[in-house]
């Protein structure tokens, strides 16, 4: 692995002054042409339905992510069969959200070849969004949205640095390695900084991207060491997010080794949030992974 001090890219890292100089070291994809319009209009003082509705029209893969994206577990419709029907049933504003979501997941995919990463995102994003559900009034695809995009950086720092994938795997071989700590060491950030700087250039709700940004300082926000903006919409998010992470990584690594005893560490700050005792959580996360095994 390259050292920490003479990493190629270390130099123009150190001393950056913003995360924009950050985010163009990684070359971070711009919106696409539908997704600003989609935007602009839903700002507008009177917002066009029918304009919206033809905008995600013109881009058939978009139209048939959305259209599946509403008929999903996760937002709770079923039948929805024209784009008009979803804005109506929706809104603008979260149909908006939707062609965000969308767009970077298919922007990134086709940038960097990493379909096959979204499958763990879905999966945790469809848990956040079925517990936000459950358990809070926030807004259903927010919660979706940090889900899908916990984990965003990933990509790009695989696609900046040829050595992350064995940095990554190295933290994985190690129980006690905090990859954001070795990240940050070797590359001057990690990716959950690149999460952050990537869904802030693409207009995604604040309190989403702090909700990715601040994973690895998750007890210092829950005691108020952090001041973050929106922060009785960001402990929720980020409790909801520690949870379905947990059930996702316990269901695959029961599937795997088929040792239910052998399960995942979580932080107790997470369930606590909900007033959860640490039998009610096990209770709960062994409910959802017996409902993803009936359906695998």
């Amino acid at each position: 692995m390259a050292s920490v001090d003479r990493h190629p890219l270390k130099e123009e890292i150190v001393g950056m002054s913003s995360a924009v100089k950050l985010a163009a070291t990684l070359r971070i994809p711009p919106r696409p042409d539908t997704l600003t319009q989609v935007m602009q209009e839903v700002a507008a003082d009177s917002p066009n339905f029918g304009k919206i509705g033809q905008l995600i029209k013109k881009d058939v893969t978009l139209f048939a992510a959305i259209l599946r994206l509403v008929n999903s577990p996760a937002l709770g419709f079923q039948d929805v069969k024209t784009i008009d029907r979803a804005i109506m049933l929706l809104g603008i504003k979260r149909i908006a959200q939707l062609v965000q979501v969308i767009s970077l997941q298919n922007t990134l995919s086709a940038k960097l070849k990493i379909n096959r990463f979204w499958d763990t995102a879905a999966e945790v994003a469809e848990i956040t969004a079925a517990l936000a559900r459950q358990f809070t009034g926030l807004n259903v695809d927010d919660a979706y949205a940090t889900g899908m995009f916990h984990d965003f950086g990933i990509p790009l720092m695989v696609q900046a640095f040829p050595d992350f994938k064995e940095l990554m795997a190295e933290a994985n071989a190690n129980p006690d390695a905090k990859l954001a700590v070795m990240e940050t060491q070797l590359y001057g950030f990690s990716h959950y900084d690149v999460g952050y700087e990537l869904g802030r250039q693409w207009s995604l709700p604040p309190s989403i991207n702090f909700a990715i940004r601040y994973q690895p300082q998750f007890a210092e926000v829950f005691a108020d060491k952090i001041a973050i903006d929106d922060i009785e919409t960001v402990k929720p998010l980020m409790a909801l997010l520690e949870i379905a992470k947990n059930i996702s990584a316990t269901y695959r690594k029961f599937w795997r080794s088929r040792d239910q005893e052998d399960s995942i560490d979580i932080e107790p700050l997470a369930y606590e949030y909900f007033e959860l005792s640490q039998s009610d959580f096990v209770e709960l996360r062994d409910n959802f992974i017996q409902d993803m095994m009936a359906g695998h």
